[in-house]
């Protein structure tokens, strides 16, 4: 069979390969109740398999000066090889026998989740996370985009090995994969280890690959600004969240919203930077982003100020939003933005590996074939006004989560004193990270 030549990004001169197969099943797959089914599953293949125990598994890839992971996402498993050209075959071998006769040994899976139970502790640790696992959960809710990929203790703790048995055939099933090769190999090497990783898989339909833009339904904005406190006890800086669900990329104003967003915040000169930033030292960092896929966008905003500029940095952080979607960007800022865009595209393909996973995840996330190729010229292509018209259409500053990591009884007092908040709920820092529990209201 002829492979597409989309799926090869040819660099001769370096006798290396980055191999990404890609299986359409991810965290969304995991049982209800079982989050981090899928995650604990992936890395239970690479705890030995075959003649291989999980050291000598670990050794044979060290000694072929190789990687082989896999990592998981909402919607895809994904197994990556790496290495010298020389060695591609053995290490396609290794990656076959992980897949095809994993071990399941339950004394591995024991120490994998007390590992990823530590895991979870660690996030409690860790502000900035434990504020991201708040602000998705508060965000999504019951969604599968609230659930933690690594699952919570909860779900752990439910999880058994016969779960994870079970769920590896689903979730490694030879139908709809897709697959990207870089590097100095060609179609043959990369048909060879498709046939020999996944036995059973039809070439001729493997690389189609399939998409279900509705798969994961649509998550529409709650109506009011919608607060949750975090408290976690003696913290001087807090970290603040601030966010809403939006379009996915498919939607035909992505790249004109895309633009908006990154003149209002998403680069050092933007507005929301220079009044929280350069004019008031509030935060040293502050950004806004667009986080989509071809089901869901959201739109973040992340700063991190001193408790006692907390709840000003949000109302000013507000108040800009609300004059950006009524306003849209200045002249320069969206000129600004245009030139930011495409020196980020550019340096983000860069290198073959780079430019192999970008073209795999854009045909992962079922935008059309040229969208990576066309980036820049589609961003230039797009006029102020129609990013003028996509804030005011898709932000709205009253339809906001808010979540905010902090000593409560420092920053409460202020934050119920900001207009126009519809709720404010406190939550202890020690909530399960699956499912936080109000501690007052």
């Amino acid at each position: 069979m002829t492979i597409d030549p989309r799926w090869l990004v040819p660099d001769p001169a370096r006798p290396v390969f980055s191999l990404c197969i890609a299986f359409p099943r991810g965290s969304g797959t995991d049982l209800n109740g079982l989050a981090g089914l899928s995650y604990v599953t992936g890395q239970m293949a690479l705890r030995g398999a075959g003649p291989f125990s999980r050291k000598a598994f670990l050794e044979a890839v060290d000694r072929l000066g190789a990687s082989c992971d896999i990592s998981v996402s909402r919607h895809h498993t994904l197994l990556w090889l790496d290495g010298l050209s020389r060695h591609f075959d053995a290490v396609v071998e290794l990656a076959a026998v992980a897949l095809a006769t994993p071990h399941h040994d339950a004394g591995e899976f024991d120490k994998l989740v007390r590992e990823l139970d530590v895991e979870l502790d660690e996030v409690r640790d860790d502000d900035g996370a434990l504020g991201a696992r708040a602000f998705a959960r508060s965000l999504y809710g019951d969604h599968p985009y609230g659930r933690p990929l690594r699952g919570s203790h909860g779900s752990l703790a439910a999880l058994t090995l016969d779960h994870v048995k079970a769920h590896h055939g689903r979730l490694f099933a030879p139908a709809d994969v897709m697959a990207s090769l870089a590097g100095s190999l060609g179609q043959d090497a990369l048909a060879g280890a498709l046939t020999r990783i996944i036995p059973g898989v039809d070439l001729k339909t493997a690389m189609a690959g399939s998409i279900d833009a509705d798969a994961f339904g649509c998550l529409a904005k709650k109506p009011g600004i919608h607060v949750t406190v975090v408290d976690k006890p003696d913290r001087t800086q807090t970290q603040l969240f601030i966010g809403q669900p939006t379009i996915p990329l498919g939607h035909p104003d992505w790249t004109a919203l895309q633009l908006a967003q990154t003149a209002f915040g998403g680069m050092f000169t933007a507005p929301l930077s220079q009044e929280i930033r350069e004019k008031r030292g509030w935060s040293y960092s502050v950004w806004s982003a667009l986080q989509s896929d071809a089901w869901l966008g959201t739109f973040q905003i992340r700063l991190h100020p001193n408790a006692p500029d907390a709840a000003p940095a949000l109302q000013l952080t507000l108040e800009l939003l609300k004059n950006f979607q009524q306003q849209g960007p200045s002249d320069d800022d969206f000129g600004a933005a245009k030139s930011n865009l495409a020196r980020s595209h550019v340096f983000g393909i860069d290198t073959a590996s780079r430019l192999m996973w970008l073209r795999l995840n854009t045909e992962l996330s079922g935008r059309p074939r040229e969208w990576l190729d066309d980036a820049v010229a589609r961003y230039e292509a797009v006029p102020f006004e129609d990013a003028v018209r996509s804030a005011a259409q898709h932000l709205d500053p009253t339809a906001l989560t808010v979540v905010i990591v902090c000593t409560a009884a420092t920053v409460l007092p202020a934050l119920q004193a900001l207009p126009g908040i519809a709720s404010i709920e406190v939550i202890d820092w020690e909530f399960d990270l699956e499912d936080p529990t109000t501690i007052d209201e």
